[in-house]
């Protein structure tokens, strides 16, 4: 059985999908999870998708596919240097860098 949204708690949800859907990178049912944490009421994807369908948003998935091989690249590119930038400012090594993530 779904979970029937108030209406307050609707429009809350659509008003966070309109400002945070995009730029989260997340499929729906991750990003469900992460309002249901950050709203303090139980979504489900089902109402990640009507917002962003009432809301004209495109499925992230959808859009990272879309995008051209060029855009792809640039992002990447800078999402590395601020990753540096980040190193830097936390002052590690190439060496330290290697490790992280890695146990």
């Amino acid at each position: 059985m779904r979970n029937v949204l108030s209406q307050k708690n609707r429009f809350t949800l659509w008003n966070f999908v309109q400002k945070e859907y995009t730029a989260s990178g997340m499929n729906d049912k991750d990003f469900a999870a992460k309002a249901t944490k950050e709203l303090g009421f139980e979504t489900g994807q089902h109402h990640v998708e009507q917002a962003r369908d009432g809301l004209e948003i495109p499925n992230n998935l959808r859009a990272i596919s879309e995008m051209s091989p060029a855009v792809l690249v640039a992002r990447v590119q800078a999402l590395e240097a601020a990753m540096q930038g980040l190193y830097r400012h936390l002052g590690w090594t190439p060496t330290e860098q290697r490790g992280v993530g890695h146990g």
